[in-house]
């Protein structure tokens, strides 16, 4: 029986999406709210730069038939807690770096980017949703929006399977694989999910690779604690730290 590794650990999330595209465009069309025709894989070298960078960043360009122009998509999994300030700041460097290139080379300027977030903390307690859409709009009409800079945002623990509304695979896929050694019917015969478990088999990987995959968890650990200090601290002893 195989024993499968979390796809949530950017080791194992690049190998399945950031290698194979077919299954990033299964993914995002399940997720994204609207249809993805291609998407090609950018190299690490030319994602815009993210400081202190624990998470997942594996970033597409993309292209939609039906709109008639390409897109970038940034997929993430975040895992620290102030995130929503971080993916606010994360999409618009990347629209602005992609706006600049495009500047330079006087073409067309409209390069939309959206940001797919799988997030494995809540950050809405109120309510019971799981996605989050938020487009650039205008705040007297919901039905006036500014394209090309959105985020979309999936709080995974409030996905339940048994939900008749919830039909994703993926996201079942992404909270049921890791460190067990069976999965659900529903995702082996699903020839994209049933790949990505293939993918996830520990047997695949070398010793030196489970090392990397292992160390990563300790740095989120590590990265996590850093948080949990720092929110224990009161505004003056934060200011001294400034100050030091």
């Amino acid at each position: 029986m195989a024993s499968y590794l979390d796809p949530k650990n950017d080791f194992i999330f690049y190998h399945i999406f950031g290698k194979h595209p077919h299954l990033a465009i299964s993914y995002l069309n399940e997720l994204m709210p609207f249809a993805v025709e291609t998407a090609e894989f950018i190299p690490w070298t030319e994602v815009p730069h993210n400081p202190g960078r624990l998470d997942t960043n594996i970033n597409f360009k993309c292209s939609n038939n039906l709109s008639n122009h390409q897109f970038f998509v940034d997929m993430q999994v975040q895992w620290v807690i102030p995130f929503r300030g971080r993916i606010v700041f994360i999409n618009g460097n990347a629209y602005a770096r992609k706006q600049y290139r495009k500047l330079a080379y006087q073409t067309n300027l409209s390069q939309p980017v959206y940001t797919l977030a799988i997030l494995t903390e809540i950050f809405d307690h109120q309510s019971e949703r799981f996605f989050h859409h938020y487009p650039t709009v205008y705040c007297e009409d919901n039905g006036e929006a500014i394209p090309g800079y959105e985020i979309i945002m999936i709080e995974l623990p409030k996905f339940r399977p048994e939900k008749p509304e919830n039909k994703s695979l993926w996201l079942r896929f992404l909270n049921e694989t890791g460190n067990t050694q069976e999965l659900p019917p529903e995702i082996m015969e699903n020839e994209y999910t049933r790949r990505a478990a293939e993918i996830c088999e520990e047997s695949r990987f070398t010793e030196a690779q489970i090392d990397g995959y292992d160390n990563y968890w300790w740095g989120i650990l590590e990265q996590m604690e850093i948080y949990s200090k720092l929110a224990r601290l009161t505004q003056e002893q934060i200011k001294q730290l400034i100050h030091k």
